[in-house]
């Protein structure tokens, strides 16, 4: 598909689903939630190195090293942070695949009506050379895809790379050699998804293509 009608089509996809602007928002507002709680077990796990397991050399110079009781009371202190983060993050987690589903379905429902009726629209002569199966393969398992394409893809995509500039911003914040050895795999990761984008592409057209054939040998 040329780059120009791929775009032409994923802006009218886009579309459908601005029409729930409300279940939109709150699925990536709770995306966002989820992925403000994915940095508070690091955050934890960094805090019981820095102010329980090695606190002598942490405040090496600044004060005299804690007591016993009070790195326990500081250990118990992260572990209830701790536990109460994977709490809060099941919730937002469900919440989120909720109404993400929820989205999927009605924008799936706008899909297939629109296009049932623009089916009954046309004329005789379309249906005299399109087999019933393959029209059927089209409105069921193409309009599937492209609602998986908006809850799984789209969203996913936005969640993932605001991940990464937030998580690119704290290692440049706490140590800008680490994040440049970050850094230092994105070209890989690059490489590895040029190579295998249009393989994986072309793979799923001849997928498709054969559901259609199938669906045809069904409705003929």
């Amino acid at each position: 598909m040329r780059p120009r009608l791929r775009d032409r089509y994923f802006k009218r996809l886009l579309g459908y689903a601005t029409r729930y602007k409300g279940l939109l928002a709150l699925t990536i507002a709770m995306g966002v939630v989820g992925l403000a709680l994915q940095f508070v077990i690091p955050w934890l796990i960094g805090s019981a190195i820095d102010q329980v397991i090695a606190p002598d050399w942490v405040r090496a110079g600044k004060a005299a090293p804690p007591s016993d009781a009070e790195r326990l009371r500081r250990l118990w202190l992260l572990v209830g942070v701790g536990a109460a983060t994977a709490v809060s993050f099941a919730v937002v987690f469900y919440i989120r695949g909720h109404y993400t589903v929820k989205l999927g379905n009605r924008l799936i429902t706008d899909l297939r009506r629109d296009l049932f009726d623009h089916l009954q629209r046309l004329s005789l002569h379309f249906y005299s050379k399109e087999r019933t199966g393959s029209i059927v393969a089209r409105l069921i398992n193409d309009i599937q895809q492209a609602g998986n394409l908006v809850n799984g893809g789209v969203i996913l995509v936005i969640m993932d790379l605001l991940q990464t500039v937030v998580a690119l911003g704290l290692l440049f914040w706490i140590s800008w050699k680490l994040a440049l050895a970050c850094i230092g795999i994105l070209p890989l990761y690059v490489f590895t998804f040029r190579y295998f984008n249009n393989r994986v592409r072309h793979a799923s057209a001849r997928v498709q293509d054969q559901i259609s054939k199938l669906a045809r040998l069904d409705g003929a």
